[in-house]
Formats: structure tokens, C-alpha cells, sequence
């Protein structure tokens, strides 16, 4: 069999990695394991194990970790300027909760969408019921 037949034959249906039921997919989206086309059990810790899986994820998180956050008020004339008194600037620029800085927070972030899909953070407001600091939570819970 050509190389090129075995790199694509998990695509076709009937393959052995194929999601068939619901159950399945349900299982998959909640980053338990899957079976390879190998038979070899497949999830997010036995993923990072690889190194190109593991490098591609960290570099995807820092990259997008490093994009500066930054707050922006519309102006009416149309355009755009920085608005560094805005309530939410030193969560998104500084720090996103007390144990983690904006940097950490957005990598979280980015990993949790390439590993498990999705990113979901809790928010905690103060007592004047302003928003006072975002926790990550995996997806799955």
C-alpha cells in the first residue's frame, strides 16, 4: 500500500478511528481517549507525550500569550483609541486573577482551546459587583 493510502485511510469510512455513536463523540469531546487507527489509546496527556504535539502547543500558547491586551473605546468620529480606564484593562493587560498574570492566563487559554476544544473562565465580582478576576476552568467539568 502506497504511503499516501495509509496516511488517508483512516479517513475513509468504516476506519477503525472513526467516531460512529454519539457515546463516542460525547467521549471524545470530553477529551477521554479515543482509539487510534493503531489501537493505541489516544487523550490529551498521551498527545503532549509526543514532541511536535507538545512544542506546537506551547508555541501556539505563547505566541498568543504575547499579544498585548489592550482595552479599546470607539471613538464617534470612527476609528478607535486606548482606554486604559476601562474596568476591564487590568484584568485583560495586567492580571487576570491573583494567582495568575495576563500572560499565564491567555497561554491557559490557548491550550485549553488546541487540547480540549474550548476555554471557559469562572467570574468573580467584588462587592460592588464589578468584575474582579477571571479563573480558568477545563471545559470538560
Amino acid at each position: 500500500m502506497a504511503l499516501i493510502d495509509r496516511i488517508f485511510d483512516g479517513l475513509r469510512p468504516g476506519a477503525r478511528g472513526e467516531i460512529r455513536t454519539s457515546q463516542e463523540l460525547d467521549s471524545f469531546l470530553r477529551g477521554e481517549s479515543v482509539r487510534s487507527l493503531t489501537g493505541a489509546s489516544v487523550n490529551n496527556e498521551t498527545a503532549m507525550r509526543i514532541s511536535a504535539v507538545n512544542a506546537c502547543t506551547r508555541i501556539l500558547g505563547e505566541d498568543v500569550a504575547g499579544l498585548p491586551g489592550k482595552v479599546f473605546r470607539r471613538k464617534k468620529t470612527g476609528g478607535r483609541t486606548l482606554d486604559r480606564r476601562h474596568w476591564l484593562y487590568p484584568i485583560v493587560h495586567d492580571r487576570a486573577n491573583d494567582y495568575q498574570s495576563a500572560f499565564e492566563f491567555r497561554e491557559t487559554a490557548m491550550v485549553n482551546v488546541v487540547l480540549l476544544g474550548n476555554f471557559y473562565a469562572f467570574k468573580i465580582f467584588n462587592s460592588l459587583k464589578e468584575l474582579h478576576s477571571l479563573i480558568p476552568i477545563q471545559p470538560h467539568q
